[in-house]
């Protein structure tokens, strides 16, 4: 591997590993054989359109069974000595809990393999996972079509509904998981560092799509009012109080799921057949329609895009019914529809990377406020109306 670690991240690494190698973490259940570190190559890994908080490695790690060698390519995350993101303690400890408790519980096969991850056993906090791209899985860089989203849905029905079967079978064993949790997202201290003005931007961007509504040759007047009575005077509120409330759905949840969080398979003729979820650092205890509405309404073009949703959430009610045969149905829907409020805040300030260190904050949320002109407002105002049609207002 190109790059060169310095000595003491190396260190840290190399004892990493021969602890994991020590507590058997590589073996196989049931497994006897004697095993010992072979070799250890390590590069730090940079993801120039992400917030950092989570220092990654990819590493190949050599163990020898009883002689036998095999090699594991992993990716290693620790706890940032210098974080960007000051929650970045509560990002890290969430997706610790998740790997280490909520997975072996009620996982699926759609998560990286995870080795190792724990918050003080190996001296600082670390989870250690397989190398999924390494497997031939790979991000999406354009919009994902609908073929993408049915292999996504799928997977993420199925680990809703294994949440749901263990909130009805053992509520005080689920409620365990979910108590743990930590709020990494809403949080006035996050608002603050993890975007610039960003109470502004939430404050500004989701009125973008009711302008336009307004600026028809004959508005609906009655729906325009439900619209501004439901975003109040600060969208950050609604947007908060649909991701934290309650429902009789709540579940575990990724809980800020985009394209960037997906690695999907493809067969021979390119065609989608699986995908595997990743980054579970916000995850939380919430309505399922907060993972489902951001992804379906920022990949959808507004072409037909109602017919899409509804064969998309069909998809998802009969993974969550397989998992979950009780449900109900009507509910479910009912439940998920009334929530993609949030998706539609979501999609109004899901804009394009800035580079901050050309641009004053002033100038940013402006640009977020602003970028793809009329185009942009028609496109929002599409999606509130999609909304209605589902039934989100009523």
């Amino acid at each position: 591997m190109a790059q060169k670690l310095p000595d003491k991240d190396y260190e840290f690494i190399r004892e990493l590993i021969t602890e994991m190698v020590h507590d058997r973490c590589f073996c196989e259940r049931g497994s006897r054989e004697f095993v010992e570190v072979d070799s250890i190559r390590a590069e730090p890994l940079s993801f120039p359109d992400k917030i950092p908080v989570s220092e990654i490695y990819a590493a190949e790690v050599g163990v020898r069974f009883s002689g036998e060698l095999q090699k594991f390519p992993v990716v290693i995350k620790l706890l940032p000595k210098a974080a960007e993101v000051t929650n970045a303690l509560e990002l890290f400890q969430n997706e610790e809990l998740f790997y280490s408790k909520i997975v072996a519980k009620i996982g699926t096969p759609n998560f990286a393999k995870c080795y190792a991850a724990d918050m003080g056993r190996y001296g600082d906090p670390a989870i250690v996972l397989e190398n999924l791209k390494v497997q031939g899985y790979r991000e999406v860089e354009r919009k994902l079509d609908e073929e993408h989203l049915k292999v996504w849905i799928k997977a993420l029905g199925m680990f809703h509904g294994k949440g749901l079967k263990l909130k009805s079978e053992n509520p005080s064993e689920f409620r365990e998981f979910h108590a743990k949790l930590l709020e990494a997202t809403f949080n006035e201290e996050n608002i603050r560092t993890d975007m610039p003005n960003g109470n502004d931007i939430l404050k500004t961007a989701p009125f973008r799509g009711l302008k336009y509504l307004k600026s028809l040759p004959q508005p609906d007047l009655e729906f325009v009012e439900k619209i501004e009575t439901r975003l109040g005077r600060n969208p950050y509120e609604i947007t908060r109080d649909l991701a934290t409330e309650v429902s009789e759905f709540s579940t575990l949840c990724h809980g800020g799921l985009s394209r960037k969080n997906l690695l999907f398979k493809y067969d021979e003729q390119g065609k989608p057949i699986d995908v595997r979820i990743i980054d579970w650092q916000t995850t939380r205890y919430c309505p399922p329609g907060i993972d489902l509405g951001p992804i379906i309404f920022t990949n959808l073009d507004a072409d037909d895009r109602l017919s899409k949703v509804n064969r998309l959430l069909d998809v998802y009610f009969d993974a969550v019914e397989a998992e979950l045969p009780t449900v109900s149905r009507k509910d479910l829907r009912r439940d998920v529809v009334s929530k993609l409020l949030f998706a539609y805040n979501v999609a109004s300030f899901h804009v394009p990377n800035v580079d901050k260190d050309l641009i004053t904050l002033e100038q940013f949320v402006e640009g977020v406020c602003s970028l793809g002109g009329e185009d942009a407002d028609e496109e929002l105002a599409s999606i509130l109306l999609d909304l209605k049609a589902l039934g989100t207002f009523d």
